[in-house]
C-alpha cells in the first residue's frame, strides 16, 4: 500500500515536542535531586543559607546558552563532561578523592549535583547505563559509611516512583487506619505489630524497582564487601524512609506519622535480629516490568543532553588535579585558570557525544519497537543507477507531472503500452479515465522517451564514472561492460518510483515507532511530575507551617505571593489550597476554644440523629450491577464510611482534602451503579442517556447514618464557614469540586433539618465562627 503522505512535517513537530518534554524531564528531575540538600544541618558555604533564597537558587531554569559564559567555556564544559563519560575509572578516582577531601555537606553536595549531572540526572534509559557503569564500580571502592552519601542521590529521584508509591498506599491501608494506634493502652506494642507487614510490603513490591537499581545491589553484594544485612539496611535507611516521608506527607489518608516514624527508627535498628527472609530480594526473579523508557537511541540521536553548571564542572577539574588526572592536551590547551575559580551555579543545557562503549539494551524491558516485517520479499529491488536518465526522470517530473496533480511517470508510461502485465482491463480503464486530462503532446513527449537504452551502471569503477560525468554516452571499459545490465527510461522510471515508495514507507514506519516511543517517554514525564508534584507540597506544607509559627507571616497574607516568595516551583493549585487548609487550621483552634459549649452541643445533637438513624440504616444495594461487581463496591461504600468516621484522627489541614476524595468515591459508586445494567460478570454498558445533570447523594447519606462518631459534625462545620465562605479559597476549585461540597453540605444539612433544635445548633455554631472570622485573622496572637 502506498502512504500518500509527506511526514516530514510530523516528524519534525514530533521531534520538537520531545525536546520540549525532554527539557522538562530533566529540569523536574534536577530538582528532586538537589530538593533534599535543604534539609542538611549545614549547607556548602557556596549556597545560600536562608530557605527562600535556597530553593529560588536551585530553581533556576537551564539555559541553552548563557549569557554570563563565553562560547569557549560552554565548549570546555562540553569537552570535560565528554572525557570523564568516556573515562569512566578516572571519575572512579576524582570521586575517591572527594570522599577524602571533603566535609559531609559538600561532599553530600558532590553526590547529589555534580555526579548525577554527568548522568542526566537518572532522566533516560541511556543516562542509567552510563551511571551504572560508573556507580557499580565506584561503591566497592569506598569506605562502608560513604557508600550511602554517593549512592543515594541515584536512587532518591522518580526512577522508585512506583515501588514508593505503592508501599505508601500499602502503609495508609494497613497502618494509617490502624484505630488502635489512636485508642490502645499499649499503643508501641501495635506500632511494632506493624513491622512484618512493613517488611512485607518492601518485598511485595520490590519487583518495581527498575532493573538498573537493583543490579547496582546485586553488584554491591556479589563484590563481597557488604553483606544481604547491610545492603538492606542501606536501601531502607537510605533509600525508602526518605522517599516515603514525603510521600506520606502527602497523603491525604495518612495518619499518625509520627508513630509510623517512631516504628520506621525501631525497625532500622532490629534489622539484624529480624530473622528477615532478605534472601528472596536478590532472586532473579525479580524484576520490573517498566523500564525508563529511552530518550536518544530510539530516536536515531547521537549526542546526550545533560544539564550542569560552571560550579560542577570547576569542582570536578580542581578535584581532578589533587589526584592527578591526566587529560588530554587538547583540553588542557582551551583550559582557563578563571574557568575553575569562583565560578557560578547557574544551569545550562548541554550537547555532548555518546561515549566510546556501546549503549546498548542494558536492561531488559519493555520494547517500544512496532513490528514491521523487514523480510526479503517487502524489500523493493535495488535502485538502477544512471545519472542521464535520472535527470530526465527530473526533467519530466517538473515540466509534465506538476501540472497533473495525484500522477506519477509510472502512469503516464504505462498509458500507450501496458508495462504492469498484472493489470486487468478494468484497471486500464480506469487508469485511462485518470489520464484523460493530460494533453497529448505531454503523453507523446513521454512515449518518445520510454524506450530508450542504456545500462546500468551500478558498480563501475571510478575511471569509467569520471567519463560518464563529463559524457553520458562514453564507452566503458571492458571490466566494467562485461555483464553490464541493459536497461529502458521506463524500467529505470518505475523501478526509482518503486524505491520512492519504500522510502516513504519505511520513514512512516520508522515515524510509526518514534511516535510509540514518545508515548512511552511522555508517561515517563507523568510519572516525574506526580513524584515532583507530592515532593514539593511536603515541603510547601512544611515552610507553610514553620513561617506561621515563627510569625514570619499572619493570617491575612496572600499564598501566592508567600509560595512564590519561596520559589517558583512551589506556586501551583493544590499548594495555594493547603496554605488556606493550614490558615484554616489555625482559626479552627482558636474557634474550638472560644466556643466550646456550642461545639459540643452540635456533636451531641449529630449523634442523637444518627442514632435514630442507625436504627433503620439500609444499605446502598448497588442492584445494577453484577454481584461480583457489589462486593466490590460495598468494600469502597465500607471504606469510606469508615473513613469519614475516623475524620477527626486528621489535622484540619486534611479536612478537605479528605471530605473531597470521599464523597467523589461515593458519588462514583452511585454514577457506576446508575450507568451500568448487569451483563453476565459485571460487564457494564455506559449509556450517555442515564447521565444525570444533578449528584446522586445514596451512598453518602447513607454513608453519614453510619458517622455517628465525635468530630465530623464539627469538621464539616469548621470547613465550610472558614474555607468555603472564602471567595479566594473558592477561586481555587473548579466546577466538580464545588458540586461535591454543595452535595456534601446539603445531604448533612438535610439530617440536621429532621429536628428543629438539632438545626438550630448547627445554624448557631455556623453563624459564631463566620461572625468572629475577622477577629481572629487580625489578631497576631495565633499560637
Amino acid at each position: 500500500m502506498n502512504v500518500e503522505i509527506d511526514i516530514t512535517e510530523s516528524k519534525n513537530h514530533l521531534m520538537n515536542d520531545l525536546d520540549h518534554l525532554h527539557h522538562r524531564i530533566l529540569y523536574k528531575q534536577r530538582l528532586i535531586s538537589l530538593l533534599p540538600l535543604s534539609s542538611l544541618q549545614e549547607l556548602p558555604s557556596f549556597f545560600p543559607h536562608e530557605n527562600k533564597e535556597f530553593f529560588s537558587f536551585i530553581s533556576q531554569k537551564p539555559n541553552v546558552v548563557a549569557d554570563a559564559l563565553s562560547p569557549k567555556q560552554v565548549f570546555w564544559m562540553t569537552r570535560i563532561c565528554e572525557f570523564f563519560l568516556n573515562n569512566i575509572k578516572e571519575l572512579i578516582n576524582v570521586t575517591i578523592a572527594a570522599v577524602n577531601l571533603f566535609e559531609t555537606s559538600t561532599l553530600t553536595f558532590f553526590a547529589s549535583s555534580v555526579l548525577p549531572s554527568l548522568f542526566g540526572y537518572f532522566s533516560s534509559h541511556e543516562n542509567l547505563v552510563l551511571a551504572f557503569q560508573f556507580y557499580s564500580q565506584v561503591i566497592i571502592k569506598l569506605p562502608h559509611n560513604q557508600v550511602s552519601i554517593i549512592l543515594a542521590p541515584y536512587f532518591n529521584n522518580s526512577c522508585l516512583e512506583l515501588f514508593i508509591n505503592e508501599i505508601s498506599h500499602e502503609i495508609c491501608s494497613y497502618f494509617c487506619e490502624d484505630v488502635r494506634l489512636a485508642t490502645s493502652e499499649k499503643v508501641n506494642n501495635v506500632i511494632f505489630s506493624h513491622e512484618k507487614d512493613f517488611y512485607e510490603s518492601i518485598l511485595n513490591n520490590y519487583h518495581l524497582i527498575p532493573k538498573s537499581h537493583t543490579a547496582i545491589l546485586n553488584a554491591l553484594f556479589k563484590s563481597g564487601t557488604f553483606t544481604k544485612n547491610e545492603i538492606f539496611h542501606f536501601l531502607v535507611e537510605n533509600v525508602i524512609f526518605p522517599l516515603l516521608k514525603f510521600a506520606l506527607n502527602s497523603e491525604i489518608f495518612a495518619e499518625h506519622l509520627k508513630k509510623f516514624d517512631l516504628m520506621e527508627n525501631h525497625f532500622a535498628s532490629r534489622i539484624d535480629k529480624l530473622n528477615l527472609n532478605i534472601d528472596k530480594l536478590f532472586q532473579p526473579v525479580f524484576g520490573c516490568p517498566y523500564q525508563i523508557p529511552s530518550l536518544f537511541v530510539e530516536f536515531g540521536r547521537h549526542s546526550l543532553r545533560i544539564v550542569t553548571t560552571p560550579l560542577d564542572i570547576s569542582m570536578l577539574v580542581t578535584i581532578s588535579h589533587s589526584c592527578s588526572i591526566e587529560f588530554p592536551q587538547s583540553l588542557i590547551d582551551i583550559t582557563l585558570e578563571e574557568y575553575l575559580t569562583h565560578q557560578i551555579y547557574m544551569p545550562i543545557l548541554i550537547k555532548v557525544k555518546f561515549p566510546n562503549m556501546p549503549i546498548n539494551t542494558l536492561f531488559k524491558g519493555d520494547s517500544t519497537f512496532v513490528g514491521f516485517d523487514t523480510s526479503e520479499k517487502n524489500k523493493p529491488p535495488r535502485p538502477f543507477e544512471n545519472n542521464s536518465f535520472h535527470k530526465r526522470y527530473c526533467t519530466l517530473k517538473n515540466s509534465i507531472i506538476n501540472k497533473y496533480p495525484g500522477l506519477e511517470i509510472p502512469d503516464l508510461l504505462a498509458s500507450n503500452a501496458n508495462l504492469n502485465p498484472n493489470l486487468n482491463l478494468n484497471e486500464n480503464e480506469k487508469m485511462n479515465e485518470k489520464l484523460a486530462d493530460v494533453s497529448i503532446d505531454d503523453k507523446f513527449l513521454v512515449e518518445c522517451f520510454k524506450n530508450e537504452k542504456s545500462f546500468d551502471y551500478f558498480g563501475i569503477c571510478h575511471i569509467c564514472l569520471n567519463e560518464l560525468v563529463q559524457n553520458p554516452h562514453a564507452q566503458l571499459c571492458e571490466a566494467c561492460t562485461k555483464n553490464r545490465k541493459e536497461i529502458t527510461f521506463a524500467s529505470f522510471a518505475l523501478n526509482l518510483h518503486q524505491n520512492h515508495i519504500f522510502k516513504n514507507h519505511v520513514d512512516f514506519e520508522t515515524f510509526l515507532k518514534h511516535k510509540v516511543a514518545y508515548d512511552r517517554v511522555s508517561r515517563w514525564y507523568n510519572r516525574i511530575s506526580y513524584f515532583f508534584n507530592k515532593y514539593t507540597h511536603a515541603l510547601a506544607m512544611n515552610m507553610t507551617i514553620r513561617a506561621f509559627k515563627d510569625k514570619l507571616i499572619n493570617l491575612k497574607e496572600n499564598p501566592k505571593e508567600f509560595l512564590n516568595s519561596i520559589a517558583h516551583i512551589f506556586v501551583n493549585n493544590e499548594n495555594e489550597k493547603l496554605f488556606y487548609c493550614i490558615r484554616g487550621e489555625i482559626i479552627s483552634n482558636i474557634m474550638k476554644g472560644k466556643f466550646p459549649q456550642e461545639v459540643n452541643a452540635v456533636e451531641d445533637a449529630w449523634k442523637s440523629l444518627t442514632d435514630e438513624l442507625f436504627e433503620v440504616f439500609k444499605q446502598p444495594a448497588f442492584s445494577e450491577l453484577s454481584q461480583k461487581m457489589r462486593v466490590f463496591v460495598t468494600k469502597i461504600f465500607l471504606h469510606s464510611a469508615a473513613q469519614l468516621n475516623s475524620i477527626s484522627l486528621s489535622p484540619f489541614k486534611k479536612y478537605f482534602f479528605k471530605f473531597e476524595a470521599i464523597i467523589q468515591d461515593l458519588h462514583e459508586l452511585d454514577s457506576l451503579n446508575n450507568k451500568c445494567n448487569h451483563q453476565g460478570e459485571g460487564i457494564c454498558r455506559q449509556d450517555e442517556s442515564t447521565k444525570r445533570n444533578k449528584i446522586s447523594d445514596e451512598s453518602l447519606l447513607s454513608a453519614l447514618q453510619l458517622a455517628n462518631s465525635s468530630g465530623l459534625v464539627t469538621a464539616f462545620t469548621m470547613v465550610d464557614a472558614i474555607l468555603m465562605r472564602n471567595v479566594d479559597f473558592i477561586k481555587l476549585l473548579d466546577e466538580n469540586e464545588i458540586e461535591l461540597w454543595k452535595s456534601f453540605s446539603n445531604a448533612i444539612k438535610s439530617i440536621f433539618d429532621k429536628n428543629d433544635e438539632a438545626k438550630s445548633t448547627l445554624e448557631t455554631l455556623e453563624n459564631l465562627i463566620i461572625s468572629n472570622m475577622d477577629q481572629v485573622i487580625n489578631s497576631n496572637n495565633i499560637f
